[in-house]
């Protein structure tokens, strides 16, 4: 009887210890797995070591590192990677508070004024209080006002998402829609689902970028799919606020920005694996 009280106490413990084990999840690190498939960890949580402001040189200002977080912190705007990327498998998790604005932007070039006259971004928001959350376009996701929430396969159905839809003047969030447009959107509209996590909440993100093809995952589904460079491209392009920089979009590879847009955000589990091209030879922009 004695043992077997014993024993019982063991697995209890055991068990206890896997619990606690689980909750305990390690952030900011790569396994030795993901090192071995060439994942590149880009914040290791405590510094910011290989990352700086756009266009300059020296200590970073504006953001910080503090409790794992790489943390929006006063003036001193975007900041990019000293690596330059071509084609790439992006992950990280972002979180914003009320009211807040980011973005993730990709093959920025330095030079101009500013990152996002040079490169895609992928917007980070709260669509729930800010203005442009009413618009897919320039809601949380979007390839910034250029490309909203596109089609894509939910429970072996292919339909298109909507993250914000304006109606007689109100809106209904995340639903699926059968059509879409270029502004906001109109539809049949399906069952709503939740895709952007609120205020508070983490989001993960997914940027997937393979020469010329663009994805974007938000928190396991892709949201949206692009080729860069295509007619349709450019003419969203020239019919957008970005027609005036002609450098826009044109990087074949460049750094990775995130966009300080004075309000908190906080990122993190900030990861990157190399992709090879999938074209033997490109006439694409160089």
């Amino acid at each position: 009887m004695q043992l077997l009280m014993a024993a019982i106490g063991v697995v209890s413990v055991l068990l206890i210890g896997a619990e606690v084990q689980a909750e305990q999840v390690s952030h900011n690190t790569l396994t030795s797995a993901e090192k071995a498939d060439g994942w590149e960890l880009l914040f290791d949580g405590r510094a910011l070591d290989g990352w700086r402001n756009y266009g300059q040189k020296g200590e970073v200002e504006g953001w910080r590192a503090v409790d794992g977080l790489l943390s929006r912190f006063g003036e001193g705007g975007d900041i990019i990677t000293d690596a330059v990327f071509e084609n790439f498998d992006l992950r990280l998790e972002w979180r914003i508070e009320t009211g807040g604005n980011s973005g993730i932007f990709f093959r920025v070039r330095e030079g101009a004024e500013a990152a996002w006259h040079t490169a895609p971004e992928m917007q980070v928001l709260d669509d729930a209080t800010h203005p442009d959350g009413r618009e897919t376009k320039t809601s949380a996701g979007s390839d910034y006002g250029l490309y909203g929430r596109s089609r894509d396969t939910v429970d072996g159905a292919e339909k298109w998402n909507a993250i914000r839809i304006l109606a007689d003047g109100g809106h209904l969030d995340y639903g699926q829609v059968t059509k879409t447009s270029d502004g906001p959107d109109e539809g049949i509209y399906g069952e709503s689902v939740n895709l952007v996590n609120p205020v508070g909440d983490w989001n993960t993100v997914r940027i997937l970028v393979e020469d010329s093809h663009v994805e974007y995952w938000l928190n396991g589904v892709r949201i949206v799919e692009y080729e860069l460079w295509s007619e349709e491209w450019e003419r969203r392009v020239q019919e957008s606020k970005f027609a005036v920089y002609p450098e826009f979009g044109r990087a074949r590879r460049g750094h990775f920005a995130l966009q300080n847009h004075g309000d908190p955000v906080f990122y993190r589990n900030i990861k990157v694996r190399r992709l090879p091209s999938r074209l033997e030879s490109s006439s694409t922009p160089q």
